[in-house]
């Protein structure tokens, strides 16, 4: 199980309206969910619909996401080729239709039609969401459902890997097909977890970071400070168990859920309470509300702390190499007089106690690392000697900003089921995408080729009429009569 961690997280989600829609890569996102008869028991109070919500609310602008349910059958309920607010009513209503009204559980066929879905279009972040609580039951009798689970096992992993679709498993209630469903996930790049419904909003939040990573604003006691570069922030509590209290602005006015300005949504859930305002002001914000050494604020701007090569499982005493850098709206950032102003700092530990700490560069004047000419820090994990979950957090403080990087990264106990480590800077394309760049080359191939034999052509026929020309001429001056004074030959 996720463990009790998940129940006190507080999020703050600082979005950047402008860089969300310029992101450089954009996130193809695909999400399965089990609606079978055993859902009844297994999430009898709907804690599926809640947590989807949350996600769509959360989503980053220009995804291209599709929402599929299944039982003995798959069916798309709503998709969108680039995601914007404006969509979020029409997805939220075809939510509706996920029930538990289904006969059997097809993952196989589910697997297939999502999977293909997505190979439609390249794109350089692809990811799969599988919900489900049970094993394959097809209704054709046990050998029936053993075939169809050697195909997913086998098959649809190596589809996933060809077209690069992680797959993240979600197996809900305990009743799971728990080895199947690891085995998709590890082997995909993606993550698994075994959840109890109460914390299915938690567990997609940990998957939505894989997916799309995001940001996030360190918490001084109380405090946070927003800077100038954000464009939007949503405060989101989840597993909440005690009451929100007040969020005060950096004038002093308090918002509550029952009194807060037209323009901020204000959410409450069972599970969460999600707030969003656009265009906070810039300051020193303050939250009246009990804070837990869990909570963190999380932050997604124009100005933004990027890491790269984080995978989101290791094996054990694996040290993977990541790539730290600090990106605008146009790329790295390469001004040493800003970046000589910064610290940047890991801390790690199990959920719940983030112990270790280590200073990576507190800027050249302290003798600490140099400035990379390319503004890419490199950091070296340390090794996680046991399996389980840990937290890596990077924060870079920069004089009035700050940035932090969250992300649980799981080590598995199955080495072996680890696809082979590869390098963010030569990622293998996905297969459709390679196929589309080949089928593209061949108009300019057989362009080419034409070219080049209306050029040869042309020259042939040039030269044959020369050659007529020359031969035409030389007749006749034969033919010419020789002038009177001309002497004998």
């Amino acid at each position: 199980m996720m463990g009790c961690y998940v129940r006190t997280v507080l999020l703050l989600m600082v979005l950047s309206w402008t860089a969300l829609s310029a992101s450089a890569e954009a996130l193809q996102l695909a999400v399965v969910v089990d609606v079978s008869g055993s859902m009844r028991h297994n999430d009898p109070d709907h804690a599926r619909l809640r947590a989807l919500r949350l996600l769509l609310h959360l989503l980053p602008a220009a995804s291209e996401v599709s929402l599929w349910r299944f039982a003995a059958h798959p069916q798309r309920l709503w998709s969108s080729t680039s995601w914007s607010a404006g969509q979020l009513p029409q997805a939220l209503q075809s939510l509706q239709a996920i029930d538990e009204h289904g006969a059997w559980t097809d993952i196989d066929a589910a697997l297939q039609v999502a999977l293909q879905d997505l190979a439609r279009r390249a794109a350089p972040r692809r990811h799969l969401v599988l919900l489900t609580d049970g094993y394959i039951e097809l209704g054709q009798g046990p050998a029936a459902d053993a075939t169809s689970r050697a195909r997913v096992w086998q098959q649809d992993l190596d589809l996933a890997r060809r077209l690069g679709v992680h797959m993240h498993t979600l197996g809900l209630g305990g009743a799971a097909d728990e080895p199947l469903l690891r085995h998709l996930a590890l082997g995909s790049g993606g993550r698994f977890l075994a959840v109890d419904s109460h914390d299915l909003s938690a567990a997609l939040m940990q998957i939505l970071d894989v997916a799309a990573p995001a940001q996030h604003l360190p918490v001084q006691g109380r405090a946070f400070s927003v800077d100038d570069q954000v464009g939007a922030m949503t405060l989101l509590w989840l597993g909440r168990q005690r009451p929100v209290g007040h969020l005060i602005d950096p004038q002093g006015h308090r918002w509550s859920r029952q009194e807060h300005p037209a323009s901020v949504l204000w959410e409450n859930e069972t599970d969460y309470e999600l707030v969003e305002v656009r265009k906070p002001a810039a300051g020193v914000w303050h939250l009246d509300a009990d804070l837990s050494g869990n909570d963190r604020l999380s932050v997604l701007s124009d100005l933004a702390l990027q890491v790269t090569g984080l995978p989101a499982n290791v094996a054990e005493n694996s040290q993977p190499e990541l790539d730290i850098s600090l990106h605008d709206a146009h790329g790295v950032v390469l001004d040493s007089a800003l970046l000589e102003h910064c610290r940047l700092r890991r801390d790690s530990g199990r959920p719940g106690q983030l112990l270790e700490q280590e200073l990576l560069y507190d800027g050249p004047q302290q003798g600490s690392v140099m400035i990379p000419e390319d503004g890419h820090f490199k950091d070296t994990l340390p090794r996680q000697p046991q399996a389980g979950d840990t937290i890596l957090r990077y924060t870079l403080q920069c004089g009035a900003f700050a940035r932090e990087f969250d992300q649980v990264l799981h080590v598995t106990a199955h080495p072996g089921e680890l696809p082979p480590p590869v390098s963010p800077s030569v990622a293998p394309k996905p297969a459709a995408q390679v196929a589309a760049r080949h089928r593209a080359l061949w108009p300019w191939l057989l362009g080419g080729l034409a070219a080049l034999l209306l050029s040869a052509l042309a020259a042939a026929l040039a030269y044959v009429l020369w050659r007529k020309r020359s031969l035409r001429l030389a007749a006749a001056a034969e033919a010419q009569p020789r002038h009177e004074d001309e002497g004998p030959p």
